[in-house]
């Protein structure tokens, strides 16, 4: 009878597993062509018109995966962003598979139902970014791995090998895995026997040869990825910063929800905690495939800004070992902890409402710094007016990386647009995709926007024999003004070291 019990449970949470992930993906398939792209999206867009083996602020996983679907279905938001939804589909899967494996049936499925509840994550399933492949590989190493100590059949080795290079081939910070992986060995009183065989090791040469595209980029273009990543980030880190730390924990208990947040926090040092005091393996593997991640960044956050998305990975472990933790809770008749839970679920899913609700809804108030794809149409439109008024083969120059990029998606047909490198300063990808001295003589259009100021218009006459500015481009929400846009007409370009 027991064992009957058990069986019913397991198919009605797979059930529900089935209802979840198949409701969400088909709302979100219908949410992607609703909202303009953002900056980061077009300008991700952009890579993808510019395939390369990496490129110089992230490697290429997601501008294949943009090129893929866009040369699939054509150049629209919808193609630019379903790659993402179907790798949060994945994700899911994933969540809810690794739950069932480490804890159980019902774990598994309050797990993906609590990921996808998360702002950061349901942001991540509609706008396309690097950490969304990064995610759906992380926890598919995750899953590998946790098969392997499970089942001890060494084919999960080159499994976890395959996916931990293809989330580094998504983004930097997956490199987290392979330590998350060696301490778990170390410290694993069971698993410690792999570090004495072969396939760890092959595992982690299978994962760079995955990764290898980026390093040739690399090699080829004087290491400025690595560098950017690297060197020049640590030479910006100061002094102790209040603001950076306290900005750091009130931006992820904003993009995770306060109570949510909290809870992963728990859940992560008490999945160290009993897998140490116990040698539980399961909460042992949570705590090492989170704690590292996050212990990382805190510590860098009292010296730097660090971004919301940054930390994001390591919540996935968090998230089982929360929900396992949280049923043990429930279980020892802790009543407060099912209304903390019911709470926190509820207020994290409305901070998720919201943030769908709010680019859609153009009445609904927002602030001009939380809104960025709004009026992305009428500029393309008010550019492609201004280049008909000027000669043929005027070109188009946006400062900073969302402008241009954002301009070339919406004009039709769609634009090779330039940036920072035309007025001598450092445009990202965009000083490897054009070279200015090239454009001696041609005339040019040049937008800025409030968020990312060309500070010192006047400056533009030393790159120009002439330069006229045009009526701004103010875009409303509502009746209240949005942003505004600079238009300059520049006329000879004389090149950026004139």
């Amino acid at each position: 009878m027991p064992n009957k019990s058990v069986a019913d449970d397991n198919h009605k949470y797979f059930k529900y597993f089935i209802y979840l992930s198949l409701g969400i993906t088909i709302f979100r398939l219908l949410y992607i062509n609703a909202i303009n792209l953002a900056p980061q999206e077009a300008y991700y867009w952009n890579y993808s018109r510019h395939l390369a083996l990496s490129y110089f602020d992230h490697p290429p996983m997601l501008a294949y995966m943009i090129y893929i679907f866009t040369h699939l279905g054509g150049q629209t938001e919808f193609f630019v962003r379903i790659s993402c939804v179907i790798c949060f589909f994945g994700l899911t899967c994933l969540i809810y598979l690794t739950g069932r494996l480490l804890f159980s049936e019902k774990v598994g499925f309050f797990s993906a139902m609590l990921s996808n509840s998360v702002l950061i994550f349901a942001m991540g399933a509609t706008i396309a970014t690097p950490d969304t492949p990064m995610v759906f590989f992380w926890m598919l190493s995750f899953y590998s791995f946790s098969k392997l100590i499970f089942t001890e059949n060494k084919k999960w080795w080159y499994f976890w090998g395959i996916s931990a290079g293809l989330a580094l081939l998504s983004k930097y910070t997956a490199v987290f895995i392979v330590p998350s992986v060696f301490l778990f060995l170390i410290f694993s009183k069971q698993d410690r026997k792999w570090l004495l065989s072969k396939e760890p090791y092959l595992a982690v040469i299978l994962a760079i040869l995955v990764f290898s595209p980026v390093i040739v980029w690399n090699a080829q273009n004087s290491w400025a990825s690595f560098v950017f990543q690297s060197y020049r980030r640590s030479h910006e880190i100061g002094s102790l910063s209040a603001r950076h730390f306290f900005g750091y924990l009130g931006t992820q208990m904003g993009v995770v929800s306060p109570l949510v947040y909290l809870g992963l926090i728990y859940a992560t040092i008490q999945s160290g905690t009993t897998g140490f005091k116990w040698n539980d393996r399961r909460f042992l593997l949570c705590f090492f495939w989170s704690f590292p991640m996050i212990l990382f960044f805190t510590l860098v956050a009292t010296k730097y800004w660090v971004k919301m998305n940054w930390v994001s990975a390591a919540y996935l472990a968090s998230c089982i070992s929360l929900m396992a933790l949280y049923f043990q809770l429930v279980e020892n008749k802790k009543r407060w902890v099912r209304t903390f839970g019911i709470t926190a679920l509820t207020v994290s899913l409305t901070f998720t409402l919201v943030a769908h609700i709010l680019p859609a809804v153009k009445a609904l108030p927002i602030p001009a710094s939380l809104d960025t794809v709004t009026g992305w149409k009428k500029l393309a439109r008010r550019v492609e007016e201004e280049r008909r008024e000027m000669r043929e083969g005027t070109l188009v120059v946006g400062y900073g990386y969302g402008v241009p990029s954002e301009i070339a998606f919406y004009t039709s047909p769609q634009l090779e647009t330039y940036s920072n490198n035309i007025v001598g300063e450092r445009g990202l990808q965009f000083d490897f995709w054009s070279k200015p001295d090239e454009f001696l003589g041609k005339d040019m259009i040049l937008v800025y926007g409030e968020k990312e100021k060309y500070k010192n218009p006047e400056k533009l006459k030393e790159f120009f024999v002439s330069v006229d500015q045009a009526e701004p481009l103010r875009i409303y929400r509502g009746k209240k003004v949005l942003t505004t846009f600079y238009i300059f007409r520049c006329y000879g370009y004389e090149g950026p070291g004139s």
